[in-house]
């Protein structure tokens, strides 16, 4: 009986993932749910959120988009004695979903870093880091950006430009 009751809430779960036909999907503080970014099938979870992330709408053909929103996506840097914790893969899986899975470019981007280290290791390679920063921070922008809360103005919005555009309606 409880096999039977598991196996139908599986199939409304997935039956109803396909009935939301999802324009736009948001994770805030999406670093909390690092296990659904992960195409895991052993995880149901997982399979329904890459339900979600992967869905086209049948009429339009577009595919869902995803926003993500964290103010610490991922942790800068892990000690030796965080066994369990890798800052660097953690950020480059969570670029591989960024990427939409494109390993290619996940691979590109830890070359990238790669050349970075080399080049900062040497006593001629500050112009050379500099241009590998440069193409490592335009790779990044595809896919993410990152504002700061600036206590430069008194309303915090030291960053923000309101656009009062003149439109007319016809």
């Amino acid at each position: 009986r409880s096999e039977l009751i598991g196996e139908i809430r599986r199939t409304m779960a997935i039956v109803g993932i396909s009935a939301l036909r999802p324009d736009l999907i948001v994770l805030d503080e999406f670093q909390r749910f690092k296990d659904l970014l992960d195409p895991d099938p052993a995880n149901f979870a997982a399979e329904l959120a890459h339900r979600l992330f992967d869905h086209v709408d049948p009429v339009t053909d577009r595919p869902t988009k995803t926003l993500l929103l964290s103010a610490t996506p991922y942790r800068m840097y892990t000690t030796a004695d965080e066994l369990d914790a890798d800052h660097y893969s953690d950020f480059l899986s969570t670029c591989s979903f960024l990427f939409s899975g494109d390993q290619a470019r996940v691979t590109r981007l830890k070359e990238s870093f790669g050349a970075l280290r080399g080049a900062l290791t040497t006593d001629e390679g500050l112009a050379k880091a500099e241009g590998i920063c440069q193409e490592i921070g335009s790779n990044l922008r595809t896919v993410m950006s990152r504002t700061e809360r600036l206590s430069a103005t008194p309303d915090r919005d030291g960053m923000l430009c309101e656009d009062d555009p003149e439109l007319s309606l016809e």
